[in-house]
């Protein structure tokens, strides 16, 4: 969750501005742009970092696999970090394809995109079960929901 709110905040802070480019230059595919402007180098880049903060934080606070040695726990939040905003590219992708216009509501998939990329990474690094999955994808999109509907209430997000 943390590094998918990590562009939002980068955005608002104007932090890394030479990375604020489109994560798909530009280009188009069949007349449509592959991700759009919403998706920036500058967004990855701080979901990414702040992934790996996230990973070391959690080595200092959690002894058990994957935080039981710290280069494993940065790893882990780098990776998942990553694979969250990689699961929001391929949802921005797939609105792309279906004429759902950048910003629009697609419920649940703006909500549950990033925990599917991030999940489908951490397998590689623990052992979680098909119920843990569900939980996570429902608890974490009701959530989702919840934060984005306060960051648009308090004009943190501009859209929903």
């Amino acid at each position: 969750m943390v590094a998918n709110s990590a562009p939002i905040f980068a955005s608002k802070l104007n932090a890394l501005k030479s990375l604020n480019k489109p994560l798909d230059y530009g280009i188009s595919w069949r007349g449509q742009r592959v991700l759009g402007d919403n998706k920036t180098i500058r967004g990855l880049v701080s979901g990414i970092i702040s992934g790996g903060v996230v990973g070391a934080i959690l080595f200092f606070l959690i002894a058990q696999k994957p935080y039981h040695s710290f280069l494993f726990a940065l790893a882990y939040g780098t990776a998942t970090g990553c694979a969250a905003l990689v699961g929001d590219s391929i949802k921005s992708f797939l609105k792309r394809r279906f004429g759902i216009v950048p910003g629009a509501l697609w419920i649940p998939f703006d909500q549950i995109d990033f925990v599917i990329g991030a999940t489908v990474v951490a397998m590689f690094f623990v052992e979680i079960s098909l119920p843990t999955i569900l939980f996570a994808i429902i608890f974490i999109g009701i959530l989702s929901f919840i934060v984005s509907s306060l960051g648009f209430a308090l004009h943190i997000k501009k859209n929903l």
